[in-house]
């Protein structure tokens, strides 16, 4: 009896009933440079909070950290080797996003993408807001979309593989991108789990190929060891992390709200061309690859869909796919033929309506120009998080106030009679304060630096810490609970930023040992 299988239309990847013009590299190249140097020109602001925490964690290195795995820090740590300035770090994200952008436009083309669907891909993802604001700044997300370009073009071989020896070499090579990927962030599995589980099913020949993609998975879960260690010996913080971000910190969404949401941020081109190229592709006409690759687009879409935590930009990277899925199917559609003037027209008119969002996803315009810009637009900025809300979205907030809370804390400290002062800890509210003061103040002369949040909480040694304590961004009523005497020194004002209104309190004489005082105020979120 004849295995059974899932049957999917083996037709040749790309068109092969029409002349294939020759490629626009040129064109493809100014755009990557256009990229590039949106990104540059996109310079108001100063350090974005995650950064400055990321560049804690570089001078501190492990194998995972509460709230990332641990690979875009180790690659920090190079970079700062290389230059400690800021303008380098947003070098490297803005070249991520010329690669992602390069990476969507080939991968268009391995589906069967023309030159001209293909440059479609390209601009969608140069004026899409989400993408610009991904890649305005280091982070792992920045380097995530890569890693599911480059397992996209692995497993297209993988399928195409004609033996067992081809298809294990290029699923191997893609499970090695998926561990690196991985150890940059879990949320790899989303990708990894339905392209391995599609591929078994769609892959032809014997037995023995339709095998081949598990050893993907089997690199990957192997490879995820050490993460999988550091989190076991540490009481599985990961997990903690994220049931506190979901109860407590992110803006439930439902579909009713969060397609809305893909709309705005990722743009209405961006979202066409993907969710029409996983149709397309989960339909079969575009061969095995296509079908795959538009099943993990449609799983993740599900999952996050259906998800009430679900951020906006966790749709980036399977965007990447599904928007070469759409130049690909783009190339196989009549109408674009019959109707070139108004569809033209239809791409033109929602490649401008993406660009109007840029200004709201990087600091291309001053804070205060930024702030007029968002009241003259028609819809409002989405929120992902609770937090008190700033004048600026949140992403473009998180780019003011550093330097002059580190002065203020500077000012406040040195105010301090000098026996209390000398045995002060200062310790944050959350992991922005406390790496903005570490990175802004002086090093030799600084108090000792804590912080409650995330993987600050496990740097700290509250055993050798005294009575006294100049606490950055904790509500006075919380402190009067957990020390004997609170005294409010300042309060921080910043126009833009999200620290508005910070108080800077002296507390003194704990009311438990300082350890067991450290393991109440552990903030996991």
């Amino acid at each position: 009896m004849a295995s059974s299988r899932l049957e999917v239309s083996d037709c040749t990847v790309g068109p092969t009933d029409r002349p294939n013009p020759k490629f626009p590299w040129k064109l493809l190249l100014a755009l990557v440079i256009l990229k590039i140097a949106l990104h540059l020109v996109a310079s108001h602001g100063g350090w974005f909070r995650d950064e400055l925490y990321y560049v804690a964690c570089a001078r501190r290195l492990s194998w995972s950290y509460v709230d990332h795995p641990s690979f875009s820090v180790l690659l920090l740590r190079g970079l700062l080797w290389a230059s400690a300035s800021l303008e380098a770090l947003r070098w490297f994200a803005a070249t991520c996003g010329a690669l992602t952008l390069a990476g969507v436009v080939l991968l268009g083309r391995q589906l069967g993408a023309d030159p001209r669907t293909a440059l479609v891909a390209g601009l969608a993802v140069f004026s899409s807001p989400i993408f610009a604001g991904v890649h305005g700044f280091y982070s792992m997300n920045a380097l995530e979309p890569i890693f599911w370009i480059a397992i996209a073009l692995l497993a297209i071989g993988a399928l195409q593989a004609s033996n067992v020896r081809a298809a294990c070499i290029a699923w191997a090579a893609a499970g090695l991108v998926g561990t690196v990927g991985f150890h940059n962030k879990v949320s790899m599995l989303w990708m990894i789990a339905p392209l391995v589980a599609l591929a078994s099913l769609v892959s032809s020949g014997k037995s023995s190929i339709r095998l081949t993609p598990l050893l993907a998975l089997a690199l990957v879960a192997v490879g995820s060891l050490p993460w999988l260690y550091w989190q076991m010996t540490h009481g599985f913080p990961a997990a903690e992390f994220v049931r506190n971000a979901t109860q407590l910190k992110m803006q439930h969404s439902s579909p009713l709200t969060f397609i809305p949401q893909q709309l705005i941020s990722a743009g209405p081109l961006t979202c066409l061309l993907s969710a029409y190229g996983a149709f397309a592709g989960l339909r079969g006409q575009l061969g095995s690859p296509a079908f795959v690759l538009g099943g993990v687009v449609a799983a993740n879409a599900i999952l996050l869909t259906a998800s009430p935590a679900a951020r906006s930009y966790y749709l980036v990277p399977a965007h990447t796919l599904g928007i070469a899925l759409g130049a690909a199917a783009l190339s196989r559609t009549v109408f674009l033929t019959k109707h070139r003037v108004l569809s033209a027209s239809l791409a033109s008119l929602l490649f401008v309506l993406q660009l109007a969002g840029i200004p709201l996803a990087v600091p291309l315009l001053p804070a205060s120009a930024t702030a007029r810009y968002v009241t003259l637009l028609p819809v409002g900025v989405p929120r992902e998080e609770r937090s008190a809300p700033a004048v600026l979205p949140q992403h473009l907030a998180d780019r003011y106030g550093w330097n002059e809370l580190a002065d203020l804390v500077q000012v406040t400290w040195a105010s301090l009679p000098s026996d209390i002062r000398a045995r002060t800890v200062v310790v944050t509210a959350n992991y922005g304060q406390a790496a903005a003061l570490e990175l802004f103040l002086n090093a030799t002369t600084r108090p000792t630096i804590a912080s409650v949040h995330n993987q600050y909480w496990y740097w700290a040694r509250p055993q050798e810490w005294d009575e006294a304590f100049l606490l950055i961004g904790f509500p006075e009523k919380d402190a009067r609970g957990q020390f004997s005497e609170v005294r409010r020194l300042a309060t921080f004002r910043c126009d833009w930023c999200r620290e508005d209104g910070a108080p800077i309190l002296l507390a003194r004489f704990p009311r438990l040992p300082a350890a067991s005082l450290w393991a109440q105020m552990k903030r996991f979120i």
